[in-house]
C-alpha cells in the first residue's frame, strides 16, 4: 500500500487517479497541486 501520494495537475486525468486509487484503499493519503485556482476549488 502506498502511503502518501502526490498528484502533479489534479484535472480530470489527475483527479480521477487520486480519487480511484483512495476508493480502492490502495493509498492512505493523496496530496495534489494545481496551478489554476479553480482547479483547486474543486
Amino acid at each position: 500500500m502506498i502511503k502518501r501520494l502526490a498528484v502533479i495537475g489534479v484535472g480530470l486525468i489527475g483527479g480521477s487517479l487520486a480519487l480511484a486509487l483512495k476508493k480502492k484503499a490502495a493509498v492512505d493519503e493523496v496530496v495534489g497541486y494545481a496551478r489554476s485556482s479553480e482547479v483547486r476549488k474543486q
